[in-house]
């Protein structure tokens, strides 16, 4: 049989090593709890990361289509302007053609 004073020391080391567990248990009961907290945070930012970039490459689209927009605006007084150069152009070449075949015309005549 064995002795009775013995199987109490081993009950008390057993008891404290339970205890032990029972600590380390809930120490990472804790940490788990913390990660999953953690683990949702980072789920949140990556959605709202998603997002910004969503809303980024939007933004980017938008701000490309109204620079060319404005590209456009910019070019149009020039296309303009050099139309009417041109329309200026023609107008004082048939203006001086004009004077020239009178000159000649009145030479002729005079003759």
């Amino acid at each position: 049989m064995s002795d009775p004073c013995r199987k109490e020391g081993d009950i008390a080391r057993h008891d404290e090593r339970i205890k032990i567990q029972d600590e380390i248990l809930s120490s990472l009961s804790k940490a788990v709890e913390k990660l999953n907290i953690t683990l949702s945070s980072i789920s949140t930012v990556m959605t709202d990361n998603k997002h910004l970039h969503e809303d980024q490459k939007r933004n980017e689209q938008s701000i490309n289509e109204l620079f060319r927009r404005v590209r456009c605006l910019e070019l149009a007084p020039g296309k303009a302007a050099g139309k009417a150069w041109w329309l200026f152009f023609g107008s004082a070449t048939g203006c001086v053609g004009g004077v020239i075949s009178g000159v000649i015309v009145w030479f002729v005549t005079r003759s």
